[in-house]
């Protein structure tokens, strides 16, 4: 999955501990955004909200990456009970851009 803007790994890492704090792992907060709650947070926000350089697409190619890493994580199965992460499995039909427009499309499949 290619991701709208190149961040190096360290940059990545450093953007989560500063954003998440310590107690987070990289498991937790993947599988955090495959839920109901970051999904409705999502969902509630304005289709032109942007803060830091992060805008609504950019959240939810993170939120698909997320989805397509606790589809994938491990060969026995999903790392994640969330609604949608089956449709992220690498036998999924769909294409990284169907991905991201499953979470545009998420409010439906959450009420």
């Amino acid at each position: 999955m290619v991701l709208i803007k190149k961040l190096a790994l360290d940059e990545i890492k450093t953007l989560i501990k500063q954003s998440l704090g310590l107690g987070w792992s990289w498991v937790a907060a993947a599988q955090f955004l495959t839920g109901r709650v970051a999904l409705n947070s999502f969902n509630s926000l304005p289709d032109d909200y942007e803060l830091d350089g992060l805008n609504k697409l950019t959240i939810a190619t993170l939120i698909s990456v997320a989805h397509d890493f606790c589809a994938n994580a491990s060969s026995s199965g999903s790392i994640s009970n969330g609604l949608m992460v089956a449709n992220f499995s690498k036998d999924s039909p769909l294409t990284d851009i169907e991905k991201i427009q499953c979470i545009f499309n998420s409010k439906e499949k959450l009420h």
